[in-house]
């Protein structure tokens, strides 16, 4: 049940004021009357009305007057006024009516059904105004949100971009000074069981940095994405060149899984404008996810072209993912499977997604659980016009 809205009643004769009111009495409407017009205007300063219905002749100030003193106010210029005039010959006062604001006349004696049906459209039109107005004033506060939203997300990725790079360079200092002694270390003792202990522990070392490393290189790549700052330095590469070394490097990662990488390449090599440093990003990310969820089995890269895109497929037949889990796998902080289970923030596919469309191409999924996933990039070898003139 909607509100009642208010409607002033506006009448010097008490008389009238009851007859106009058994007419309108009913729920959806909340009848107030004032016996002069200083009194309306009083409760005009009180109240929201939905319609004024105003008598024309009235002592002291007559309906002329005080329907031009409402229109002076602001919060009253769009009421609506409608007129009772007491006589055919007052006709001759519409133009002064219209002059001062009022929007309609009913002459008395008054035609019920007219007076219900003109008060029920005015009324209907202030309800329907409310309902735009509150409307946009939704719309408004919802904008408000989104950008203080927008601002606070804004604050936050500035705060991990300068947070990461922050970690990011003492790390990478120690990264290579672990690296270094290793290398000593191993020179200055040969193969002495103190030297392999040593190497071990520093081995482990290098290990844990890298992969700190590698977490705090995401979120700098995630705070690149969001603030626009991706940037995709091509250049003319063998694309067939770059996936046999990757094969190569993320062999020995693949046997401490128990697994394998068979790369298929065409004879001809296969070459484009790509990013090498992302590209490489991309496909290691692939091949470190399949042997992460491959359960110990073969994994298939494969490497194709046409005339303009080249193609690259990466199989595993691991768990697999739900048709669920596919519809969002590439979001940020997304995982398929518990973090108890394997490690990770869920930024990887997010990440190679966004590297794959800044290249101008596609990724896409087709898995079935239990029966392994196969992840498939589509990538131009050459940049658009637009991606040209973006660069």
């Amino acid at each position: 049940m909607t509100a009642p809205v208010n409607i002033l009643l506006v009448d010097d004769h008490e008389e009238n004021l009851v007859a106009v009111r058994a007419i309108l009495e009913q729920p959806d409407y909340r009848l107030l009357s004032a016996r002069s017009g200083s009194e309306a205007l009083k409760l005009l300063l009180q109240e929201d009305f939905a319609l004024i219905v105003l008598d024309v002749r009235m002592p002291i100030m007559d309906g002329f007057e005080v329907a031009t003193r409402i229109k002076q106010r602001e919060r009253n210029l769009a009421t609506p006024i409608v007129f009772l005039t007491a006589e055919a010959k007052e006709v001759e006062d519409f133009l002064q009516g219209y002059a001062v604001g009022a929007v309609d006349y009913i002459t008395k004696p008054i035609l019920p059904e007219l007076l219900r049906g003109k008060v029920k459209a005015y009324a209907e039109n202030y309800r329907q105004a409310v309902r735009i107005r509150d409307q946009e004033a939704t719309i408004e506060a919802q904008k408000r949100t989104a950008a203080e939203l927008a601002a606070t997300a804004q604050a936050r990725d500035e705060y991990f971009s300068l947070v990461s790079n922050e970690l990011k360079n003492p790390l990478t200092a120690l990264n290579l000074a672990i690296g270094l002694m290793g290398k000593e270390v191993k020179k200055e003792f040969k193969e002495t069981a103190p030297a392999q202990w040593i190497h071990d522990r520093l081995s482990f070392c290098l290990s844990q940095s890298g992969r700190l490393l590698a977490l705090i290189e995401s979120l700098l790549d995630v705070s690149r994405i969001k603030s626009g700052r991706l940037e995709v330095n091509r250049e003319q590469i063998n694309l067939t060149s770059l996936l046999q070394g990757l094969a190569l490097r993320l062999k020995p990662q693949a046997q401490e899984a128990h697994s394998s990488i068979s790369l298929s390449v065409p004879k001809e090599p296969i070459e484009g404008e790509f990013d090498r440093i992302r590209l490489d990003q991309v496909v290691t990310h692939l091949i470190s996810n399949a042997i992460k969820y491959g359960q110990g089995k073969s994994i298939e890269v494969a490497l194709s072209s046409d005339d303009q895109n080249v193609m690259i497929t990466v199989r595993d037949r691991g768990m697999g993912l739900s048709k669920k889990d596919q519809q969002w796998i590439f979001g940020r902080y997304e995982r398929a499977v518990a973090q108890k289970d394997f490690s990770g923030m869920g930024l990887g596919l997010y990440i190679t997604q966004e590297i794959v469309r800044a290249h101008g191409g596609e990724i896409s999924v087709e898995s079935e659980l239990g029966q392994g996933s196969t992840f498939s990039v589509k990538i131009p070898k050459r940049a658009s016009a637009e991606q040209r003139l973006a660069a």
